[in-house]
């Protein structure tokens, strides 16, 4: 996954077109559900600065 930090958008080559990524807080909890786009990148626009754990799945 890169760049790392991001502002815009990460780019996670390793996970397919359409699965969810979602990141999880310090404490476990699901704080945002996102989508691999096409060019394999993933939005972060409004994602709090911070520390965050990704889970990668096929919804």
């Amino acid at each position: 996954m890169y760049p790392n930090p991001a502002t815009i958008a990460v780019r996670i080559p390793s996970v397919p077109v359409g699965h969810q990524v979602q990141l999880l807080d310090a404490v476990g909890r699901i704080t945002h559900t996102l989508h691999v786009a096409h060019d394999a990148t993933v939005s972060v626009r409004g994602v709090t600065p911070g520390l965050y754990v990704v889970h990668a799945y096929n919804a």
